[in-house]
């Protein structure tokens, strides 16, 4: 049996097949039509439809559709509450997959189905508190604990909220990855892309230093809010920023270690990048709702 996983966003789309021992059989990407809510509707079906059809597998063999929403969801409904990249609203989004496909769907926030994934493929004790941190066009934060996400009201894990100066200036505004290019087109005139900033920043360049020593420290304040609050035992980074720049975790633990306590030390050694290759939301989504894989993990 497989599962299909989406992982939706406002620049792509991606669809992937997979088994249940949590391998990607199977990858499809499309690009968003994020200004139309019916387009970007259509985009979606549209990707899960190749990569049925690219795998050679029937449709009697795939469990359900799982996917992955960015913003604010209601998961019981099925619903895309509010999305700041995409022009749904109130959109039933399980439903209308639903009717289309005639088999079960189920979704949740995409940062929620990327820990989920991550915590999956950890090997984690059941009884652990486990984190997944994403850095990429946003930054957000997804907690679980015995398997079970742990979801407040439905905004819990929005770390990039979080205000880190006396100016009330957020994670997110000044660490993101489209913060990274903005900042420094601001202090520099240089138009760069966040990637060419990173990049120079590894090669040693003065600017991009002064850049990036801030942006890293900003974010490590975020880290160091959720080691305060959490302790968890193990902290996962995904997203574009750091999985395409893997040498950022070195920069990044050594600026906990001028936060932490030397009792908390302990949890900067647990904290690593993703190795999902990206692959996260998808295989996340894909088994979150498939018992014999959860009844194999536990």
């Amino acid at each position: 049996m497989y599962s299909i996983g989406v992982d939706i966003g406002g620049t792509k789309i991606a669809a992937c097949l997979v088994d249940e021992q949590g391998s990607c059989q199977e990858v499809k990407t499309i690009q968003s039509k994020p200004h139309h809510p019916e387009e970007m509707f259509d985009q979606v079906v549209n990707c899960i439809k190749r990569v049925v059809s690219d795998a050679c597998v029937s449709w009697k063999d795939i469990h359900g559709i799982g996917a992955g929403v960015p913003g604010k969801v209601d998961v019981e409904k099925g619903m895309a509450v509010y999305q700041n990249n995409l022009s749904w609203s109130s959109f039933p989004i399980a439903e209308r997959l639903r009717n289309t496909f005639q088999t079960e769907v189920w979704i949740d926030n995409d940062v929620v189905m990327a820990a989920y994934g991550e915590w999956l493929h950890a090997n984690s004790k059941s009884n652990e508190i486990f984190v997944y941190i994403t850095w990429s066009t946003g930054i957000a934060c997804c907690t679980l604990y015995k398997g079970s996400v742990l979801n407040g009201r439905g905004f819990a894990g929005e770390l990039g909220l979080s205000f880190v100066t006396s100016s009330n200036q957020r994670i997110e505004e000044l660490a993101s990855g489209p913060a990274i290019s903005r900042r420094g087109r601001v202090q520099t005139g240089q138009h760069f892309s966040t990637k060419e900033w990173v990049k120079n920043y590894y090669k040693g360049d003065s600017c991009s230093i002064v850049l990036m020593d801030d942006v890293i420290k900003t974010f490590s304040k975020g880290i160091y809010t959720i080691i305060n609050l959490l302790d968890p035992h193990k902290i996962i980074i995904g997203g574009s920023v750091i999985t395409q720049n893997p040498f950022l975790l070195r920069s990044i633990k050594d600026s906990l270690k001028d936060l932490v306590l030397p009792e908390q030390q302990g949890t900067v050694d647990r904290l690593f990048i993703s190795h999902l290759d990206g692959k996260a939301a998808l295989i996340g989504a894909a088994l979150k709702r498939n018992p014999d894989f959860r009844s194999q993990k536990k």
